[in-house]
């Protein structure tokens, strides 16, 4: 680089600070905005990652596992629930998949169709069979009472507090079950209720009824068999190679069983686009209002410093040099209170993370298991990219005023000020 262009640079460089000091009210404006905007995409990155990661975890426990097994010809029929599509031999095949190594839980279920009576009261209902013992890595059912006991026997279950409500049905009463079992053949049988269920949604708690395993199994008839075998793993990271070798281990084909992993179940992957493409949406308007009115306080210190830079181009520097110097202004604020911004953002962050968000009435409300509360993810890599999209941010904003800027006739705003 020649001699005059580091001279220059170092001039244009010495005066954007100059200009920093000389005017702190509207550097502390514009740097204000900055800091909030750092601190807030911080916090957002955090926050949108951590409500994902709740979605794929309580996903995983409640529906999908990080593997699931079933019938090959279940998933094209799934919306029916049927029942003749099982997996035979499904307690060996568990205790098969639980004593692989990177396995963290594995369980059995019965999902089907009934109709719920009490009374005059009858409401369709969706019924799973359970083992309540395993399913404490999964649905957690101890955690999720609001009232009784876990069933102990095959005549006994539970139900969602708002079908209690909607049948008039509390612990102790009676439920009739009507259905169609795996040989299409009418079953109806009766329940004591021992306790009420609550997974904090409400689409869920209004038609959901819980019985044991084998008791599903006996209002099914089905032996030895189930509808699903969901699997936890360690790492879920691990899922394709697991997947693999439980396949070919099994001989998944030859038993006509197919493993889904938590990606390939429609659903779920689709919750997972659309949310994401939401959150990017949100966060480019947020971005799109924070740069306008950092564009708004750069030019409005355009309009107050034309005497300036009327001066500046009578002693001879270019327009290009002018709004260049506006654009270093810019970039500088960013670089100071960026970080400043960033850092406030991930305390909140931080601390939100261990205590956790709580949803209330609007979490009951949702059909898609976010979960009650929402617990922040903060990284690294969030603090940063913060810091990274507020410097951008600040720059480009500083674009338009500076090209003003440059485009300031000395005549006239010398006249103007005279």
């Amino acid at each position: 680089m020649p001699l005059r262009s580091r001279l220059s640079a170092v001039f244009q460089f010495r005066f954007a600070l100059k200009n920093l000091r000389r005017h702190p009210r509207r550097t502390l404006l514009t740097g204000s905005v900055v800091a909030l905007c750092a601190a807030v995409l911080c916090f957002m990155f955090s926050y949108f990652n951590g409500i994902l990661d709740g979605f794929l975890a309580t996903y995983a426990r409640l529906q999908s596992g990080h593997l699931r097994l079933v019938n090959a010809g279940y998933p094209a029929k799934e919306s029916l629930l049927p029942l003749d599509l099982s997996v035979s031999d499904a307690d060996s095949i568990r205790d098969y998949i639980a004593a692989h190594e990177g396995i963290h839980a594995v369980t059995e279920r019965i999902r089907f169709g009934a109709l719920a009576s009490s009374g005059e009261n009858s409401v369709p209902v969706i019924g799973m069979g359970l083992d309540f013992e395993r399913e404490e890595e999964f649905l957690e059912p101890k955690a999720a009472l609001r009232g009784g006991r876990i069933p102990s026997s095959a005549n006994e279950a539970l139900i969602g507090h708002l079908l209690g409500q909607r049948l008039g049905l509390g612990i102790g009463d009676t439920l009739l079950l009507l259905g169609q079992d795996s040989h299409r053949s009418l079953t109806i049988d009766e329940y004591i209720i021992t306790g009420l269920m609550s997974l904090g949604m409400n689409p869920v708690d209004r038609r959901s009824v819980y019985l044991r395993l084998d008791g599903a199994r006996e209002f099914c008839d089905l032996p030895g068999a189930s509808t699903e075998i969901l699997v936890l793993l360690r790492n879920p990271e691990d899922v394709q190679p697991i997947k693999n070798r439980l396949a070919r281990e099994l001989g998944a084909i030859d038993r006509g069983i197919v493993i889904l992993g938590w990606q390939e179940q429609g659903d779920l992957f689709r919750t997972l686009a659309s949310s994401k493409a939401a959150i990017k949406i949100f966060i480019l308007y947020f971005l799109l209002i924070a740069a306008s009115t950092i564009v708004n306080t750069i030019l409005m210190a355009v309009l107050e410093r034309g005497r300036e830079i009327g001066m500046l181009k009578a002693l001879g520097m270019s327009q290009s040099a002018v709004a260049g110097l506006f654009i270093l202004e810019g970039m500088l604020i960013g670089v100071l209170f960026a970080p400043v911004g960033a850092t406030l953002g991930a305390a909140v962050a931080f601390y939100t993370e261990n205590v956790g968000i709580p949803l209330g009435r609007m979490g009951e409300s949702l059909s898609i298991p976010f979960g009650n509360v929402i617990y922040p993810d903060l990284r690294w890599d969030y603090f940063l990219q913060a810091i990274f999209f507020t410097l951008l941010m600040s720059a480009i904003s500083s674009v338009y005023p500076a090209w003003k800027a440059g485009r300031v006739k000395i005549t006239a705003v010398l006249r103007t000020h005279n």
